[in-house]
């Protein structure tokens, strides 16, 4: 069974640093000893496929665990500068940023793709997008 509970967060680091990506896994359980393992038990970590970098809207837990309010917290560090397309599909797991950010003529449903470049205060809307025009 796959679990939505994913919050994505882009955080800067200076320009010369090397972006990184750190994960947090959390859940409960009837004392802290449990609740670290079924936290344990999370399958989640973003794929790389060349340039891009793919977080799934979901994970997994290990041996078809019960499912113990298991969250997963992404901290994405990328340098000043750096380029960041956002899917639509992952909007909701965003955190501090919404396709909104970007204003233009299109309605929300049109856009597909928004481009992003990362700033000292964090991620800044650039005007280019992709519709699905």
């Amino acid at each position: 069974m796959l679990h939505d509970d994913i919050d994505i967060r882009f955080m800067s680091v200076d320009s010369l640093a090397k972006p990184y990506i750190q994960y947090n896994y959390s859940a409960r359980g009837r004392n802290f000893r449990l609740a670290t393992r079924n936290a344990s038990e999370i399958e989640y970590l973003a794929k790389q496929d060349n340039e891009n970098i793919v977080f799934n809207s979901h994970f997994a837990l290990k041996h078809n665990n019960k499912y113990r309010d298991q969250e997963v917290s992404v901290f994405v560090y990328l340098p000043l500068g750096s380029k960041v397309i956002i899917d639509k599909s992952l909007n909701s797991k965003i955190r501090s940023l919404s396709i909104w950010d970007c204003r233009n003529e299109y309605e929300e449903d049109d856009i597909k793709k928004t481009e992003w470049i990362m700033g000292p205060n964090g991620l800044r809307c650039t005007p280019n997008f992709q519709s699905n025009n």
